[in-house]
């Protein structure tokens, strides 16, 4: 690491942020999830396309990366970097509290879910990778360098390969036109972007 003495309240930021979000996106919404259904809510099993193990794949290196990052070049100040991973914790776990009962991590083909357009879901599709895409681009700021960006890089192209090629896929299957005319009302990772045709 760069000498960098004056960062370590950033660093502990950093660290106390990236805890948060994984104890709260998933382990207290898991127990929560259970404690209200009796399932976990996790569909996680073996991969059902090539397209999934890659988004899988992809998603899960971010995290290796963003800890070389730290470990490599240090974080540095950045007012806009901790705003966006604030605005990213906070948009992911109101939007896991809008799926209610429908929340999953990972897809299950056989099963049958509700299709959310409740809160944040009327004009955002997949708000969850939203606000997990403005976390890791929030820390990629506080920690710039090659191996933020690939942090970055490797989680977007991997959430939109579980996107476009796992998840729509199976809501349109299993929806149909209400799928689709929900897709062509509201954006895939923020509103009126990414719209789709009817």
């Amino acid at each position: 690491m760069r000498d960098c003495s004056h960062c370590t309240p950033v660093l502990r930021t950093l660290l106390v942020l990236d805890a948060l979000f994984a104890v709260a996106a998933f382990g207290l919404r898991t127990l929560l999830h259970w404690r209200r259904t009796g399932d976990s809510g996790w569909r996680l099993g073996r991969p059902h396309s090539g397209a999934e193990g890659l988004a899988r794949a992809l998603m899960l290196a971010s995290a290796p990366l963003l800890l070389a990052a730290l470990w490599r070049d240090g974080p540095t100040h950045s007012p806009l970097g901790l705003g966006l991973m604030l605005a990213g914790l906070g948009l992911a776990l109101a939007a896991q509290w809008n799926m209610g009962a429908a929340w999953r991590i990972g897809v299950d083909p056989a099963e049958r879910t509700e299709l959310v357009r409740r809160g944040l879901y009327r004009s955002i599709r997949n708000p969850i990778y939203s606000g997990m895409l403005l976390f890791v681009a929030g820390q990629a700021l506080l920690t710039p360098g090659a191996w933020a960006g690939a942090a970055l890089a490797a989680l977007a192209l991997g959430v939109e390969l579980q996107v476009r090629g796992v998840e729509e896929p199976y809501l349109a299957a299993t929806h149909g036109a209400r799928f689709a005319e929900w897709a062509a009302q509201a954006g895939r990772f923020a509103p009126f972007v990414g719209r789709l045709r009817r």
